[in-house]
């Protein structure tokens, strides 16, 4: 008969933590200088290799460098998945440049980001108390801490709108705070930026059919999420059709493949959840879901977001290893 050794959780999720943290930091360890990856690629995208002087085709899990460049061609989307979490999801015709990227010392660890975007657009979620962060137009600065936002420019013209956080937006002539909900639109390098200061008059509205999960009899559960694209200050339905990019903090989260509004602005489609994994020590039960209108022509809709509740995601648990194989189960 098979003996076996009974440890509280909180040792199991250590060991587990260490190996995944080590196995996560593989990514980067070949050269210390990658401070991005390639991922959700869609489409024609490029990277300018700069170290190579070469180009190549994007690909899923291509690590990026400073001083490269991901150019998107007609229809091309990728994200540009950075160490401390950040991201950045490009929209098509787009050139972006990451000229800085790299660990500060500081007490907590922090990331010190520059960006150039010659043309195009993005949609990023920056770190919050995480990273600082410069992006750099024709027409404009922008500094970041940590916040939500969209931008898009070309060479005489930028507009940049604000969801979540707080940014600052300077040219040759003037300096200003964005707060969420603001926007400006179609900004010179010689505007006087407090006069182009607007509302972004739509938002995705997101409901579900659901707001609590509860794994303590079960390790997956589906939800059905409703989003509709509406008037901010009248709530009144606008029909639009256009695809969705989704993203959570919870990595636990399978989407569907293709996610796209009809066209009176509305789609409902299923999401399953999975339990905690063991590695999941920190995590406090709440899921912020967000979704983001995935087009280059979407600077006047703002994103959506939605909070679901884990229940039973803080519960003690206890675990058996197999002292021969090594294998943990959960104790019934």
């Amino acid at each position: 008969m098979k003996k076996y050794m009974r440890y509280p959780t909180k040792l199991i999720l250590s060991v587990v933590v260490i190996t995944v943290t080590l196995m996560t930091n593989t990514l980067f360890a070949q050269n210390p200088t990658a401070v991005a990856t390639l991922t959700k690629v869609n489409g024609k995208v490029e990277v300018q290799i700069s170290k190579m002087n070469k180009r190549t085709m994007g690909r899923e899990g291509l690590l990026l460098y400073q001083d490269d460049t991901i150019i998107t061609g007609q229809g091309g989307r990728v994200t540009v998945l950075f160490r401390d979490g950040s991201e950045i999801r490009l929209f098509e015709n787009t050139q972006f440049m990451i000229e800085t990227g790299k660990e500060q010392e500081t007490e907590q660890r922090s990331f010190r980001y520059n960006f150039f975007m010659k043309m195009g657009s993005f949609w990023g979620k920056m770190q919050k108390s995480r990273q600082q962060t410069s992006i750099k137009t024709p027409t404009a600065t922008i500094g970041v801490k940590g916040t939500s936002l969209r931008v898009s420019t070309n060479e005489t013209a930028s507009s940049i709108a604000l969801t979540e956080g707080l940014i600052s937006v300077d040219n040759k002539n003037s300096s200003i705070e964005l707060v969420p909900g603001k926007r400006v639109v179609s900004i010179s390098s010689t505007d006087d930026l407090s006069k182009k200061i607007e509302d972004i008059p739509y938002k995705l509205f997101i409901t579900a059919d659901s707001y609590d999960v509860d794994f303590t009899k079960t390790q997956q559960s589906t939800i059905r999420l409703s989003i509709q694209l509406g008037n901010v200050q009248t709530g009144q339905n606008l029909g639009r059709t256009g695809k969705l990019y989704l993203r959570s903090n919870y990595p636990n989260i399978q989407f569907p493949e293709s996610v796209e509004l009809d066209a009176s602005g509305f789609v409902r489609f299923p999401i399953e959840i999975n339990s905690p994994r063991y590695q999941d020590q920190e995590f406090d039960g709440n899921v912020t879901i967000w979704a983001v209108p995935d087009d280059a022509k979407a600077d006047d809709i703002g994103e959506g977001s939605i909070l679901i509740k884990i229940k039973s995601a803080s519960k003690t648990r206890h675990y058996h290893i197999d002292g021969n194989t090594g294998e943990i189960s959960p104790v019934k």
